[in-house]
């Protein structure tokens, strides 16, 4: 059965350097929010006028659902920020074993990753609000949770993801 991976988490906490893991160690298709934004808009967040950020969503839902049917693990790389955004992600007519990855960051790395960018104007508690962000809770699917501060957190993460995933 194939298996199909999707991360969480705030801004800068790792979802981009984890999803390029799983594809090019592990085999994952990869669907990136922010990949999807480029090809539609020419941009990420935030949008303009217009700029309807629901396409986004319909074709990362398309294009899992075409990856499952062939049976392709698929790895979904965007901040999934709210239970129904999570349930919409987990919820395909294709087979899948389901995993939720939560990576967490303290306030002070995502500080430090984001440094430049318009989303990491402000803090964590700014942008949740923003967003309408919501903690994960156990699901549908199996939760893995990890802290991503450190270069040693990343190994642990990918260490474990290739138990967990494989």
């Amino acid at each position: 059965m194939a298996k199909l991976a999707v991360l969480t988490g705030y801004p800068a906490c790792g979802k981009s350097t984890v999803s390029r893991f799983l594809e090019r160690d592990m085999g994952y298709a990869r669907l990136s929010g922010d990949d999807i934004s480029e090809e539609l808009f020419g941009h990420t967040y935030p949008y303009s006028e217009g700029e309807d950020p629901e396409r986004i969503w319909q074709m990362i839902h398309q294009r899992r659902d075409r990856l499952l049917a062939e049976g392709r693990d698929v790895v979904i790389d965007t901040t999934a920020y709210d239970g129904q955004r999570r349930a919409g992600l987990f919820s395909t007519p294709a087979p899948a074993e389901k995993y939720l990855v939560w990576l967490q960051v303290s306030p002070k790395t995502m500080a430090k990753r984001g440094k430049g960018k318009k989303w990491a104007e402000g803090s964590i508690e700014r942008w949740k609000a923003k967003v309408g962000w919501e903690d994960p809770e156990e699901g549908e699917y199996h939760l893995l949770v990890y802290a991503n501060d450190t270069q040693a957190d990343k190994e642990r993460i990918k260490s474990e993801l290739i138990k967990e995933l494989a």
